[in-house]
């Protein structure tokens, strides 16, 4: 009888034991975890200068306002509105504005002799206002990068980003989109060729001195601008080369794009 309590409390002691060197274990390897986690190593401190100002946290959805002092770490960016600037102090003592409606993303890379940091420009612009350590601070655009210092009378600088230049093709793309064509536009186009027009009757009365007449060009402009199903009517010129230069002439025109159906036009020019 008292061999089996003796077991049971060896037993006791033993899982006692046991669950200790687990728990142990388990502290020292948290502790272990946590030491070898790199801490967020700040690359710039950004102020707020005008208007309101965000900053997007690398792998964070959600954007925090700017309201005094931030800390900037890697991979964090920066976004101004209309009438908004913040400025970025860097510990190479490079001083950079964000232009307002600017989006800016901050990269820490390792260079040849040490860490350099890049402001890439994803949309708007920044301008350096003091400078700093050289080499240490770059700015990147459009996939082009450059020294801080060099930056301001670049002719990056003046480069819009793609992004602006995509919306700017856009806006142009939109501008010469009508709801439809006037006859007056048309008119105004086709007379613009008239010397073109003129040349293929040059090229005829070379081979035929009394050439003349009055004719009509049938064709289709389509919403896209271009011409389509174009042909030479009522013509007493019966020359094949004549005609076939009108309408390789007809073919370079174009016209605004616009919505709706084609349009089909009836153009008539004197040749005398």
């Amino acid at each position: 009888m008292a061999n089996v309590k003796e077991n049971k409390v060896q037993l006791i002691v033993g899982f006692t034991l046991v669950g200790i060197v687990f728990l142990g274990l388990a502290y020292l390897s948290q502790f272990w975890n946590e030491s070898n986690v790199e801490p967020e190593i700040r690359v710039a401190q950004a102020t707020r200068d005008t208007g309101d100002s965000w900053l997007l946290r690398a792998g964070f959805l959600k954007k925090e306002k700017i309201e005094k002092r931030s800390p900037v770490f890697h991979l964090d960016s920066i976004e101004t509105k209309e009438a908004a600037q913040v400025q970025l102090a860097f510990e190479s003592a490079f001083r950079v504005t964000v232009l307002e409606n600017s989006l800016v993303t901050l990269e820490k890379t390792e260079g040849p002799i040490t860490d350099v940091i890049v402001i890439i420009i994803k949309r708007g612009d920044v301008k350096v206002d003091n400078f700093g350590r050289e080499g240490e601070l770059m700015i990147a655009k459009n996939g082009e990068r450059l020294l801080a210092s060099d930056y301001n009378g670049s002719p990056l600088r003046l480069a819009p980003t793609e992004e602006e230049a995509l919306s700017t093709a856009d806006a142009f793309s939109e501008a010469l989109t009508t709801a439809t064509l006037s006859e007056q536009d048309i008119v105004t186009t086709l007379n613009g060729q008239k010397n073109a027009f003129f040349k293929c009757f040059a090229s005829l009365l070379q081979k035929d001195p009394q050439a003349q007449g009055d004719l009509a060009l049938n064709f289709t402009i389509e919403p896209t601008g271009k011409i389509s199903s174009s042909e030479v009517v009522n013509s007493p010129i019966k020359d094949e080369d004549f005609n076939k230069c009108l309408l390789e002439v007809l073919s370079r025109i174009e016209f605004k794009s616009f919505e709706g159906a084609p349009i089909s036009t009836l153009y008539p020019i004197q040749f005398k």
